[in-house]
C-alpha cells in the first residue's frame, strides 16, 4: 500500500516538473510574443502532440482572452481557472484548483507562466491544461496491485477528482463529512482501517500530494483487510502443512531406526 502511494508521488511531482519546465521553456519563444495567433498556433499544435497529458495549450492576455490555443479538449479555460492575475503579479509559476467537468466526469487542473516583455512587464501568461483524470488511470494500470484495490484523489476540499472503479458514480462529488475524507484532510499521510466512501471496511494508505504553487491534493489506496491477510494466512498454512510432514518423516525415521537397532 505504502509503495503505491509513495510511487503516486513521485510520478506528481514529475509531471509538474516537466509541466513547469515546458511553460518557462515557452515563455523564451519569440513566436509567442507576437501579434500573430496563426504562428502562435502553429507552434502549439506541434508541441502538444508531444505532451499526452496536455489537453490545452495557450497563450491568455492580462484582460483574460485567449490570445491563441491549441486544443483537444471541446471547451475553453476561463481566467479563474488559470490563476492568471496571481501569474501576473508574482511573475512565477502558478497552478489554479483542480476541476470537475460535469458533462464527462474529467479532472484538470491548469498551470500557468508569465510571459515578461523587453520591457519587463508581464502582459500576458502561456498555459497548460493537463489532464489529471488520464494521469490517474495510467498509473493506476501501470501498477500490480491486488484485486478489489480502490484508488482515490482528492482535492483540499474534500471533493474526489479521480477514483478507480466505479469514477463514475464518485468523481465530482463533495464528501468531507465522511470520516475516510476527514482523516485524509486532517492527517495528510499515513494507514489506517476505515470505511470506504461506498460503506465497506477498507485499510487504507494515503499520502499528500505536494508540489510548489500546487493546489494541495490527497492519494489513497484502499483494500479489504481479508484480502491483504488472505497470503499470509495462507503461507501459514501451508508452512503448517511442511511442519506437519517433516515430523511425520522424523517420527518415521525415529520408528524405522529403532526397529534396525532392536
Amino acid at each position: 500500500l505504502l509503495r503505491w502511494t509513495r510511487l503516486a508521488t513521485v510520478d506528481h511531482a514529475q509531471l509538474l516538473d516537466e509541466t513547469r519546465q515546458l511553460l518557462v521553456t515557452l515563455a523564451t519563444l519569440p513566436e509567442l510574443h507576437t501579434q500573430d495567433p496563426a504562428t502562435c498556433q502553429a507552434l502549439l499544435g506541434k508541441l502538444l502532440k508531444d505532451h499526452p497529458f496536455s489537453v490545452t495549450l495557450g497563450v491568455m492576455g492580462s484582460s483574460g482572452h485567449i490570445l491563441c490555443s491549441v486544443s483537444s479538449a471541446d471547451h475553453t479555460v476561463s481566467p479563474e481557472h488559470t490563476g492568471l492575475q496571481q501569474v501576473l503579479e508574482l511573475r512565477e509559476f502558478v497552478m489554479g484548483e483542480y476541476v470537475v467537468d460535469p458533462a464527462n466526469g474529467r479532472a484538470t487542473v491548469v498551470a500557468s507562466y508569465p510571459l515578461v516583455d523587453v520591457a519587463g512587464h508581464a502582459q500576458a501568461a502561456v498555459f497548460t491544461e493537463l489532464d489529471m483524470t488520464q494521469w490517474f488511470y495510467e498509473l493506476a494500470s501501470g501498477t500490480e496491485l491486488p484485486k478489489a484495490t480502490v484508488l482515490m484523489a482528492i482535492d483540499r476540499r474534500g471533493r474526489i477528482f479521480a477514483r478507480y472503479p466505479d469514477s463514475e458514480r464518485w468523481v465530482g462529488r463533495s464528501l468531507s463529512e465522511i470520516p475516510l475524507i476527514k482523516t485524509l484532510l486532517a492527517r495528510g499521510a499515513g494507514v489506517e482501517q476505515l470505511r470506504d466512501v461506498d460503506g465497506t471496511e477498507k485499510l487504507f494508505a494515503f499520502t499528500l500530494l505536494e508540489y510548489p504553487a500546487a493546489p494541495k491534493a490527497y492519494i489513497s489506496v484502499g483494500i479489504a483487510p481479508a484480502v491483504i491477510f488472505a497470503r499470509p494466512n495462507q503461507m501459514f498454512r501451508q508452512g503448517l502443512l511442511w511442519l506437519g510432514l517433516a515430523s511425520g518423516l522424523a517420527l518415521t525415521g525415529a520408528w524405522v531406526g529403532s526397529d534396525v537397532l532392536v
